[in-house]
């Protein structure tokens, strides 16, 4: 659990142990420290808010659930089912996911006891946060994928077996380039260096791509442990085992290029 969530709201808030996981999740595809901040900002004040009026979330995938590559690196179920409680009215809602996005398509609020209970009321409909109950539903069943063919637009999802696949995943910006493509952007940019080319400039011209998209794969290549890291502005060198003896014809004495 985060620490300062559970210094808040204590261990035993209903919603304690998945605003951690959301974080934990949000760190672990290198948010910056703002965003980290920011999100658990909204969120223990969501919390206070409503305090004991929401109950424990839960989500399930639909029974006809598919997986879809809908954020980067993460895919999420085609369809999933939220439940919780708020203001002790049963909340149930099917959130599904479309090119803009998830969206609640089903919304069912009933009270456990049904007449025996209060009336539901405009003011209670207000107290159900939406978005936020799906940002935290869709958390929990959201699992890692791995790109095998970006053309294809083939991934497997991390715990379930089998290839999915959709529409070509879109290289660059905001999205999560194949294996593949990264090792021929690594192999394209090492030889660059290695003959005394701009690497970055060889890369998109060997592609070929514009030379903004050739930055964000060598980025991309880069956090994938495929090119070692380098200063801003600085070429990455080639490790020692990798360069190769020319011999100077000078004094017969051998050099390195790098």
């Amino acid at each position: 659990m985060d620490s300062d969530v559970t210094g808040q709201l204590g261990p035993a808030h209903p919603l304690a142990r998945h605003l951690g996981d959301f974080l934990t999740d949000l760190s672990n595809t290198n948010a910056s420290a703002h965003t980290l901040r920011a999100y658990r900002g909204d969120l223990l004040q969501f919390c206070a808010h409503h305090d004991d009026e929401i109950g424990e979330l839960t989500a399930q995938p639909g029974d006809r659930a598919g997986w879809v590559l809908a954020d980067e690196e993460w895919a999420y179920p085609s369809q999933t089912w939220l439940h919780t409680e708020v203001d002790g009215f049963s909340v149930t809602m099917l959130v599904l996911i479309a090119d803009q996005g998830p969206q609640v398509s089903a919304l069912h609020v009933e009270h456990p006891v049904l007449a025996l209970g209060p009336p539901l009321t405009q003011k209670v409909l207000r107290k159900i946060p939406i978005e936020r109950l799906v940002r935290l539903g869709l958390a929990q069943v959201r699992r890692r994928a791995t790109i095998l063919d970006a053309g294809r637009g083939w991934y497997r999802v991390g715990g379930f077996d089998g290839i999915w696949g959709g529409r070509p995943v879109q290289e660059g910006r905001g999205s999560r380039t194949g294996d593949d493509r990264l090792a021929q952007v690594a192999q394209i940019y090492q030889r660059a260096v290695k003959e005394g080319r701009p690497p970055v400039r060889a890369v998109a011209d060997d592609l070929p791509c514009s030379r903004s998209h050739a930055g964000r794969l060598v980025a991309q290549a880069r956090t994938a442990g495929r090119l070692r890291a380098t200063s801003p502005g600085r070429a990455s060198t080639i490790p020692v085992h990798e360069l190769t003896p020319v011999e100077d014809g000078g004094n017969g004495s051998d050099t390195r290029r790098r």
